[in-house]
């Protein structure tokens, strides 16, 4: 690789750099953000209990309870997936990257063999062949991991989904137990 661009390609990457880790911030700060949230739910939520405690209003507080954790499951699925699709938004960005800086390695290999041609003629075909199947087989293995991480997160949204399912059953058999206890005492 020539110098010219070996310094336009350093400067390429520490801008790459530079720019993930603002993404990086961004993810951190959303996560951030959406765990403030959070504490700010459970805060409320405990000045609810407090009340009726005080009030010694026991009905009210399991009600309070149950809706709480029904609420804070469909919640947390939310949050799964939030971070989820921001996780493999910054895993593509950086794969394809990745496979980028790869053929830019292999293209200098290339441009290598290319100008020693003449220089080493015995040795250089096996050194061509050498640096070719390393380049070859990292290449394969940077697309070999890609799909495997792709299809890891992809695994993980049946669960997501069964958890989900699971929660709106859960408060489906509430809300029937609540409505056959109300029945009753009326």
């Amino acid at each position: 690789m020539k110098s010219e661009n070996l310094e336009q390609w350093n400067k390429q990457k520490a801008e790459e750099l530079f720019s993930l880790s603002h993404k990086m911030l961004n993810i951190a700060k959303v996560l951030a953000e959406t765990n403030t949230k959070e504490m700010r739910i459970h805060v409320n939520h405990a000045l609810e209990l407090a009340k009726h405690s005080a009030k010694n209003d026991l009905k009210q507080i399991e009600k309070l309870q149950n809706d709480a954790a029904i609420q804070a499951a469909f919640r947390m699925d939310e949050y799964r997936m939030k971070a989820k699709n921001l996780l493999v938004d910054i895993h593509n960005d950086l794969t394809d990257r990745s496979s980028e800086h790869i053929q830019k390695a292999m293209d200098s290999f290339a441009d290598w063999i290319e100008h020693n041609d003449n220089k080493m003629p015995a040795v250089n075909e096996r050194i061509g062949k050498v640096v070719r199947d390393i380049t070859a087989s990292g290449a394969t293995v940077l697309e070999k991991s890609r799909r495997l991480i792709t299809s890891a997160m992809d695994d993980t949204n049946p669960a997501s989904n069964n958890k989900a399912a699971a929660n709106e059953i859960a408060i489906k058999s509430q809300e029937t137990s609540t409505t056959v206890a109300s029945k009753s005492n009326s």
